[in-house]
């Protein structure tokens, strides 16, 4: 079974010999070696060796000198002031020593220690802790670690990464978090040209929603869409039906104000 972690897929793939001369080596190591090196590849080829000891459950000078005896065995190498795999199939051949319930436990651990020490989960956090969620069993906070993401990423402009991270929420197969789901890629896709997928998006958020506001939310981002592939007969549908909805709000209104205007 595929392991997610981060951006990289970790598959059955490790070639015979690699995953024998690894597992070689783990077994000369002592047997605590085996916990504190399987946290570190569900964290990434680089990772963070304090955070792997602490999903482990051992002091830091203990995982110190463990990662000493990994180096010389020729498992991992100094990366600066941390560590790294040698080889990202040394990662994989590690990783893939380990049975599913012990990558489960650690992945929890590793999870634990990670919302712990960064609640915000900005950056690559966010990510790295859905995946690990995904090891974990907990559909539903790695759906919801992706949709986070999602959202951060297109606040910041980055609709590849956005449209990504939101179909990883969707695949996570959790339905707390489908229409917010659908929400982000609506944006997406209507930022990003894919008109006919925003109209499909769209069209399957009204048929859920029932609130006017949120309903008058969805036509706005449609017309929008519309309007930017020149379909302006659809761009005025959608500001008038967004007018409609938004009688009592004069923000939303002035926007579909604003889009009717420009349709015209």
């Amino acid at each position: 079974t595929a392991v997610r972690s981060g951006w990289d897929t970790i598959g059955d793939d490790v070639p015979g010999s690699v995953a024998a001369s690894v597992a070689t080596r783990l077994d000369g190591l002592p047997p605590e070696a085996r916990p504190l090196l399987m946290a570190a590849a569900l964290l990434g080829r680089q990772f963070d060796w304090t955070l792997a000891a602490a999903s482990a459950g051992m002091p830091e000078a203990s995982a110190v000198e463990l990662l000493r005896l990994a180096v010389r065995a020729q498992l991992v190498d100094v990366d600066g002031a941390g560590f790294r795999f040698r080889h990202a199939l040394t990662r994989d051949a590690v990783l893939a020593a380990g049975t599913a319930p012990e990558q489960a436990r650690l992945a929890g651990r590793a999870l634990e220690a990670l919302g712990t020490g960064e609640p915000a989960l900005s950056g690559e956090l966010g990510p790295l802790a859905a995946s690990l969620a995904v090891v974990a069993g907990d559909t539903d906070r790695a759906a919801d670690l992706w949709l986070r993401s999602a959202r951060r990423a297109l606040d910041e402009g980055s609709l590849a990464s956005a449209q990504s991270l939101a179909e990883r929420a969707r695949d996570a197969g959790s339905s707390t978090v489908t229409d917010a789901v659908d929400e982000v890629l609506l944006r997406v896709c209507a930022l990003s040209g894919q008109t006919e997928r925003a109209g499909e998006l769209g069209l399957g958020l009204l048929a859920r929603r029932t609130d006017p506001a949120e309903r008058s939310e969805v036509h706005l981002v449609l017309g929008a869409a519309a309007l930017a592939a020149g379909r302006w007969d659809a761009a005025e549908e959608h500001a008038t039906a967004a007018r409609t909805l938004s009688a009592a709000d004069a923000a939303r209104l002035a926007r579909g104000d604003a889009l009717a205007a420009q349709a015209a």
